[in-house]
């Protein structure tokens, strides 16, 4: 992309605090895992650059039962999403949302 896509604008928003803004509404403690902090919110930084979401993610000790996992990259997401898995991932590990038959791990 040639661009942190974090700081890439929505509208008048950058997309990461957007997403974090987004989910924040739905869950109330968001982490931030990344290059750059969101002010606001707790950091987490990358311990390797461009090493990918799943490579952070392995940084990452949960605190809470139940964990929602969230890219910077998805503008038109919708808080509504964390309620609606929140229901059907039952005794699960993990509930992952398709879309367009495709699998979104970091949704």
């Amino acid at each position: 992309m040639g661009a942190d896509k974090a700081n890439v604008l929505f509208g008048d928003e950058p997309m990461g605090a957007r997403a974090a803004r987004l989910l924040a509404s739905a869950v109330g403690k968001v982490t931030v895992i990344g290059r750059y902090p969101i002010h606001g919110y707790h950091f987490l930084g990358d311990k390797e650059e461009f090493a990918g979401p799943q490579h952070a993610l392995r940084q990452f000790s949960p605190t809470a039962e139940l964990v929602f996992v969230l890219s910077c990259d998805l503008p038109l997401f919708s808080p509504n999403i964390v309620s609606e898995l929140q229901k059907v991932i039952g005794e699960a590990q993990a509930a992952v949302p398709y879309v367009d038959e495709r699998m979104q791990p970091t949704c």
